[in-house]
């Protein structure tokens, strides 16, 4: 036994070792992060005419920032199906609005395109009428009417107010968010891909490919001396790289391509440039867009034909020359 021990402990040390900055997780969001997220979320959620009373906005401020992460995320499934991935159209809403149950307590479909593009007018305080109410504007940075994760938010808090019930508005919000949370939890926790990427069979998987997956991210992503002088792949990068590599020839289809993109994004400001991919990310990205490609196959190896894949068409295109000199 200890010489079988002794055996299997040699072919341990023979394996490769993996450079970390190969192989990295993605790391969630900071509490610190997670707090300034939240604080601009909510200077941006315009409820004044609502909700009047300062200790009613106080509770449903509470209950949004114990929510927060799970809200995020849910935002990050449910936005981008058929619009950029980092907004909600107003398809989208209508189908978020089904789905998760609102239609009750007076709020019908009706009222639907009614919040939709009330939350997509801003407001400022009148100087004339300081005091007295609101005046609205189009806001000329958001032509397309599109809901940001902070209006998706609002929106919730609006629904609410339509609900005909005895109750003080946060109690009634409390009714619309526990829904939300009660219908949309679950994708989140459902998602197994993060765990996945911390086994160390899928660890395993990548070893060898590593060094050119790293090149082909290179080859798409950009340096940002802004952000610690790393790379970065902005969403045309990423949409870029699909193209180039023809992951549309797999079978897989756009909105499974969008959301690849969407549930690897794990930092908690996303900036006016969109969803920007880091390397870690970028990693998780893959997997998901290979099991997307092969759902038929196990997870390992649906991972290990994608890769096989990508890397032959970089070879192709000699975006990887080094490839047939390292197999010599």
């Amino acid at each position: 036994e200890e010489e079988e021990e002794e055996e299997e402990e040699l072919e341990e040390e023979k394996e490769p070792e993996i450079p970390p900055f190969l192989y990295q997780l993605v790391q969630p969001p900071s509490a610190e992060e997670s707090e300034e997220c939240f604080e601009a979320d909510w200077k941006e959620m315009q409820i004044l005419d609502v909700v009047r009373k300062p200790e009613e906005r106080k509770k449903i401020r509470a209950m949004i920032k114990d929510n927060f992460e799970e809200l995020r995320a849910i935002f990050q499934r449910l936005a981008g199906k058929e619009l950029p991935v980092e907004y909600m159209g107003a398809n989208d809403f209508l189908a978020f609005c089904k789905e998760t149950g609102f239609f009750r307590h007076g709020f019908t479909v009706t009222f639907v395109p009614i919040v939709f593009k009330r939350v997509n007018i801003m407001e400022i305080q009148s100087e004339e009428n300081r005091g007295k109410g609101f005046v609205l504007y189009e806001d000329p940075t958001n032509p397309e009417h599109l809901f940001t994760r902070s209006e998706w938010i609002e929106s919730m808090v609006r629904i609410a107010n339509y609900y005909n019930l005895s109750k003080t508005m946060s109690e009634k919000f409390k009714k619309v968010l526990d829904l939300c949370l009660k219908k949309h939890t679950r994708i989140v926790k459902d998602d197994k891909t993060r765990e996945f990427m911390k086994k160390e069979s899928t660890k395993k998987v990548y070893g060898p490919y590593l060094e050119r997956v790293y090149s082909i991210f290179e080859r798409f992503a950009h340096m940002d001396k802004t952000m610690g002088s790393s790379r970065y792949m902005q969403i045309e990068e990423y949409w870029n790289f699909i193209s180039t590599m023809a992951i549309g020839t797999l079978g897989i289809i756009r909105r499974n391509i969008n959301q690849a993109l969407a549930y690897s994004q794990a930092r908690s400001l996303e900036d006016d440039r969109g969803y920007i991919t880091d390397y870690p990310e970028y990693l998780e990205l893959l997997a998901r867009l290979a099991f997307a490609c092969h759902p038929e196959d196990s997870k390992e190896e649906a991972l290990k034909k994608f890769l096989d894949y990508i890397i032959e068409k970089a070879v192709k295109l000699e975006m990887i020359e080094e490839l047939e000199e390292d197999d010599d």
